[in-house]
C-alpha cells in the first residue's frame, strides 16, 4: 500500500495465489479516495506489476507493469491514463523530489538500462546502462542519482557511481577485490531543495553526447600570443 504525498489517496496492490490465467495468479491494483470512492486500474498489458509510484508534486502516479517488454503509464487523479511512456525491459520506477523527472530503470534479474524522462515536456533526456545495479537514489538537488551495486545482493564488484540526470558519470568509486559495500546514502539537509535542474550539460552541450573534437593546428600556429622582438 501506498499513499499520495497529501494523504488523499492509497493505491493497494493486490494478488492472486493462482488464476486461469496464471498459475503464479494475478495481480491488481486498486485506487482508493480518502472519501471511501474506490477504483481498480485498468492496465493495457497482462502480466505482474513491478512498482508503483506517487509523484511528491501532484495526485498523478506511475505503474511499471506487463510481462516483458513492460510497459509504464501515468495515470491521473481520475486514474485515466495521463500518457504512456517507452516500453522496455523495466521493473522500478523513482521520481525525483522536485517531481519534474523520473528515472524509468531495469534492476535485478531484468537486464535492463536507464531512462530519465523530464515529466513536463514528457522527453526521455538520457539512458545509461548501470551494470549490476542494486541500489538507486536520487539527491536532493534533484540534478544528480547515485547508482551501487552492493552487497549481499551482490558480493563481487562492489562500487557505485554519481551521475547528473543528462546521463554523464561523475565519480566512480570501486572496492578492493576482497571488500564489500553494504549501503549507500546521500547526506540529507545539505543540499538545495526545488532547485530546477538544467537539461543540458554545464558546458552546454547536448546530454550524453562527447564534444566535437577541435580543429587541428600546428604546433607553431597553437600560440595565441607571441612577443614582439625590440
Amino acid at each position: 500500500m501506498k499513499w499520495n504525498f497529501k494523504g488523499s489517496a492509497l493505491l493497494v496492490l493486490c494478488s492472486t495465489d493462482m488464476s486461469e490465467n496464471s498459475y503464479y495468479g494475478d495481480t491488481m491494483l486498486q485506487h482508493l479516495n480518502r472519501n471511501g470512492d474506490s477504483s481498480s486500474i485498468q492496465l493495457s498489458k497482462a502480466g505482474p506489476i513491478y512498482a508503483i509510484e506517487w509523484s511528491p508534486i501532484a495526485v498523478e502516479f506511475c505503474v511499471v507493469y506487463g510481462f516483458m517488454p513492460s510497459k509504464a503509464t501515468i495515470f491521473n487523479s481520475k486514474c485515466d491514463v495521463a500518457w504512456e511512456l517507452s516500453s522496455g525491459a523495466k521493473n522500478a520506477a523513482y521520481y525525483s523530489f522536485d517531481g519534474l523527472h523520473l528515472a524509468l530503470c531495469g534492476f535485478g534479474n531484468v537486464a535492463g538500462n536507464m531512462e530519465i524522462w523530464n515529466i513536463k515536456d514528457r522527453k526521455c533526456i538520457s539512458q545509461i546502462e548501470p551494470l549490476d545495479t542494486t541500489h538507486f537514489q536520487w539527491c536532493y538537488d534533484n540534478y544528480h542519482f547515485i547508482t551501487a551495486t552492493t552487497a549481499p545482493r551482490l558480493r563481487v564488484k562492489n562500487g557505485f557511481k554519481v551521475w547528473r540526470l543528462t546521463g554523464e558519470l561523475i565519480y566512480e568509486y570501486k572496492t578492493n577485490e576482497n571488500q564489500e559495500l553494504w549501503q549507500v546514502l546521500w547526506q540529507p539537509g545539505t543540499y538545495n531543495r526545488g532547485q530546477k535542474a538544467p537539461i543540458v550539460s554545464p558546458d552546454g552541450s547536448a546530454p550524453g553526447k562527447p564534444k566535437a573534437a577541435a580543429a587541428y593546428r600546428p604546433p607553431h600556429l597553437r600560440q595565441t600570443t607571441r612577443q614582439v622582438p625590440k
